[in-house]
């Protein structure tokens, strides 16, 4: 799945870059901005697959099935993505926050969601997957405008 490991990577290093760009800091913001977002995504990515494969250790055998449906899920986050550049690059909207928070939630809620074609129990892998991305959404938005107080 390198192929889609880069197309999480384009799309949280947009948030990142995005993001970045509001800050005093100029290309090298942005950058700084894409290259932590990106990072900073992929760990995400890792700590929901865990959490999800302990939630269905006992439901589903291979873990390549919640790796697989996590990383589909986190392939809905490039629309979003791509959205918010053109929002900001055509008609000039700050919606990056906006943007970023609501695809982490619909990709988290996908994951989880994602898990119950494969046996998983609705209750814990829904509950798991909308506690981890209201976290996650939560801390983007938090850290973006603690970078942004900071500069």
């Amino acid at each position: 799945m390198k192929g889609a490991t880069l197309a999480h990577g384009v799309a949280f290093g947009l948030f990142g870059g995005l993001s970045g760009a509001h800050a005093p800091g100029g290309v090298a913001g942005s950058l700084l901005g894409a290259v932590i977002a990106s990072l900073g995504g992929l760990a995400l990515m890792g700590v929901l697959k865990g959490l999800l494969g302990a939630v269905n250790r006992d439901r589903v055998a291979d873990s390549a099935v919640v790796t697989r449906s996590v990383d589909d899920a986190f392939l809905l986050l490039l629309p979003y993505a791509l959205l918010a550049a053109l929002a900001e690059g055509m008609f000039g909207w700050s919606a990056v926050q906006a943007f970023s928070a609501a695809g982490l939630m619909s990709a988290a809620g996908l994951a989880g969601g994602g898990m119950l074609a494969h046996g998983g129990r609705p209750l814990p892998n829904l509950l798991v997957a909308t506690v981890a991305g209201a976290l996650a959404s939560a801390a983007w938005m938090t850290l973006a405008g603690l970078a942004g107080a900071l500069s």
